[in-house]
């Protein structure tokens, strides 16, 4: 039965390797019509109180994505609706879609399969869930495969445009360029006003010491030319009153 194929792990592949064992056993299917396989396949799998509380659970929201991949997300939410009874991907995607029983029920699938998308794309993150829906390509209503492939499509590029610009944030920048403050007064009044430097007063120069006064000069002594004419004039004789020392015309007798 081509819907085995979907029991691989667990408690699902031993009840697989049991039906493999009662047809080897016995020569025949333990089932004769889907309807049989259905309901035995509820009562294994899905406990009247599991079903129901599986049920109640994807009328809330704590199925929702939150801090998973989508990836888990996924895999949780696809045994929710399994445990709901809302798992219709054997039928919607069968490998015999031609066969009565499958046709008979693909409708009723797709129906079904239109909530499970909507319940799916309502537990996403927000943005992600934006992006899906805006998608050009959009998938039908109701191929939840389909929207899966969708949602991991956009999640891979979420993440990498993450990676990405954490990587050109982690680059340090270059050394700030020097600024030189302007002279020039600003305009106007700020709630801060730029304050700039009181220029430096000039240094007084320290007063000189006065010079000292220059010595008086002493007294000459007579040139030798002086000594000379007094010697001569002594010799002399005055023609007016006779004495020496003088000519008659310097006589004071005159």
């Amino acid at each position: 039965m081509w819907a085995l194929s979907y029991f691989q792990t667990c408690h699902a592949a031993t009840y697989h390797q049991s039906l493999i064992d009662h047809n080897h056993l016995y020569g025949s299917s333990r089932f004769d019509t889907w309807e049989e396989f259905e309901k035995e396949f509820i009562r294994e799998f899905m406990p009247e109180d599991e079903r129901t509380q599986a049920s109640l659970t994807l009328e809330g929201v704590s199925y929702f994505q939150g801090t998973a991949s989508v990836d888990e997300y996924i895999d949780n939410f696809r045994a929710l609706i399994t445990i709901a009874g809302l798992n219709v991907e054997p039928v919607l995607y069968s490998t015999n879609p031609t066969a009565p029983i499958i046709k008979a029920r693909l409708e009723d699938a797709k129906h079904v399969g239109q909530t499970v998308v909507l319940k799916f794309r309502c537990g996403l993150w927000p943005a992600l869930e934006k992006k899906v829906a805006e998608a050009e390509a959009r998938p039908q209503e109701w191929d939840i495969a389909a929207w899966y492939s969708l949602a991991k499509r956009f999640y891979k590029h979420e993440r990498e445009d993450a990676i990405f610009h954490g990587a050109q944030r982690s680059v340090h920048p270059g050394p700030p360029k020097p600024t030189f403050p302007s002279h020039a007064q600003p305009q106007g009044r700020s709630l801060f006003p730029i304050q700039f430097p009181t220029p430096a007063a000039a240094p007084i120069p320290a007063p000189r010491a006065p010079a000292p006064a220059q010595a008086p000069l002493p007294q000459g002594i007579p040139m030798e030319v002086d000594a000379s004419r007094q010697r001569f004039l002594a010799c002399c004789t005055c023609y007016t009153c006779g004495k020496t020392g003088h000519f008659s015309a310097a006589c004071p007798d005159c």
